[in-house]
């Protein structure tokens, strides 16, 4: 099963250590996790993200103020994302909090 992490980079300590937890999952054949990370130099990165979304059976959202404020992550990455989640019931998408933010205040957090 494909995990999509979608994070700011100036959060990257928070992915490193979800994925090192996920990393015993995908030893044992369960999870296959992608972030930006695998994406090889001089690939199209853009194509990359949205094959990974499309491919991906569940979305992490590290959420914090800079996943927040953060354009790409907000006009490419979740309009994507949440035109999967209402395509496919299946589609999984957990947001996980990871420093006080004003998450409240957005509307597409509360209907995933």
């Amino acid at each position: 099963m494909k995990i999509f992490i979608s994070y700011s980079h100036e959060d990257e300590k928070w992915k490193n250590r979800l994925e090192k937890e996920l990393r015993v999952f995908e030893l044992e054949g369960n999870l296959d996790i992608w972030s930006d990370t695998k994406i090889q130099t001089g690939a199209n990165w853009l194509n990359e993200i949205q094959n990974a979304i499309e491919q991906s059976k569940i979305a992490i959202l590290l959420i914090s103020t800079t996943f927040l404020i953060s354009d790409f992550i907000r006009k490419k990455e979740i309009p994507q994302i949440l035109l999967k989640k209402e395509r496919q019931d299946d589609f999984i998408v957990f947001p996980i909090i990871i420093e006080p933010c004003n998450w409240k205040k957005i509307p597409w957090i509360e209907d995933i």
